[in-house]
């Protein structure tokens, strides 16, 4: 009988095209390197730790803002993504 790994994995270049197909045998893949992101007052996302002086504000009519993340170099995102945001209102 033929085993099939748990894990089919598609590398995508853009949303519709697939760039490779791989199977994996674990998941999460055991390469995973977890990053922090934290906002910036400046509307950047970076791993270094925020400060008081990032506070972050925005427009109470839209109700939102957004953030941009300049990617260092070719990077794989795999999986999962997780947003924990703290909020405090004054």
């Amino acid at each position: 009988m033929l085993e099939v790994p748990c894990v089919r994995l598609e590398v995508r270049e853009d949303r519709n095209t697939v760039h490779e197909v791989r199977h994996e045998e674990e998941w999460p893949l055991p390469q995973t390197r977890w990053t922090d992101l934290h906002p910036r007052a400046d509307g950047r996302l970076t791993d270094a730790p925020a400060t008081r002086s990032d506070d972050v504000g925005f427009d109470m009519k839209s109700g939102r803002t957004g953030f941009t993340w300049e990617v260092p170099a070719d990077t794989e995102i795999t999986g999962p993504m997780v947003l924990r945001l703290f909020l405090e209102v004054e």
